[in-house]
């Protein structure tokens, strides 16, 4: 028993991680996504993500995932992004219950204030 999965998909990994539990027979994951420090990678568009204080709860999901690019350094310790250290993988948006992550994409007022700051 042997599956591939993107590990930047948690719903994949976790149904992925209960049948490898669950098989009568020694399971292997094989966890395979493209390296977001690779130039290849550097190419793709870029997704950029913030975070909406007002539903931030301080649960701290985010967080605990070690990204260098959010830290509770945000109102009152709520979470927030360094933009320039974010990657774009989207495993904080996946992991916040309370929709305080957002891509930047589907906020109007934020769209391309990234790439702005930094050109």
């Amino acid at each position: 028993w042997v599956r591939e999965v993107d590990p930047l998909d948690l719903e994949a990994v976790k149904v992925a991680l209960k049948e490898a539990a669950a098989a009568p027979e020694p399971a292997v994951i094989v966890f395979k996504s493209p390296c977001a420090l690779l130039p290849e990678a550097k190419k793709l568009p870029r997704v950029e993500y913030f975070v909406n204080e007002e539903n931030c709860t301080k649960c701290r999901s985010c967080i605990r995932l070690g990204c260098p690019g959010i830290s509770p350094t945000g109102t009152d310790g709520k979470s927030r992004f360094d933009e320039l250290l974010c990657v774009g993988c989207g495993l904080c948006e996946q992991v916040c219950k309370f929709s305080a992550v957002t891509r930047v994409s589907d906020d109007p007022e934020r769209r391309g204030a990234w790439r702005a700051s930094v050109e």
